[in-house]
């Protein structure tokens, strides 16, 4: 990848720099790393959703048609939370929805792209859907920095 900006960079100034020095296979380990985390960070998803967030943690992967089920639920959410917002609901209403989009979209970017810039846009989403995501971009450096050393990263 060429060292263009991401908006990922933003957030966590030089993460995709770090992605893209690692192997596809390391990428995805990182990747799946972040589902069980974001696995641990929801009470109340949407059961599809969580089905979806599990079986990439669990499986470390998302068939296809998942992927595709991934991007659908993540366009239903996003058309909720659009709506909710322009009927000036409250924040927490609409946040519900805009959260599990950015999840959603995640998981679909993350399973159907194979470079880092699929990975670094799927973490990007990922962490529009937390309220504060350091403790993510915390576990990615530090597995980063773990697979570096021929470690498997915790988490």
């Amino acid at each position: 990848m060429s060292q263009q900006f991401h908006l990922l960079d933003q957030q966590a100034p030089g993460l995709v720099a770090e992605l893209c020095s690692l192997s596809v296979v390391q990428q995805r380990v990182i990747l799946v790393s972040v589902c069980r985390f974001m696995n641990t960070q929801f009470t109340d998803l949407d059961p599809a959703a969580r089905g979806l967030l599990r079986e990439a943690a669990v499986k470390s992967a998302l068939s296809d048609d998942q992927v595709g089920q991934a991007h659908s639920l993540a366009e239903r959410a996003d058309t909720q939370y659009l709506a909710l917002q322009e009927r000036s609901a409250p924040e927490a209403e609409w946040l519900y929805y805009f959260s599990q989009a950015r999840l959603l979209s995640g998981l679909a970017i993350g399973f159907k792209c194979h470079d880092c810039t699929g990975i670094a846009d799927a973490l990007y989403e990922f962490s529009g859907s937390l309220a504060n995501p350091s403790e993510m971009f915390a576990l990615v450096r530090s597995s980063i920095k773990q697979l570096r050393n021929n470690e498997l990263p915790r988490g």
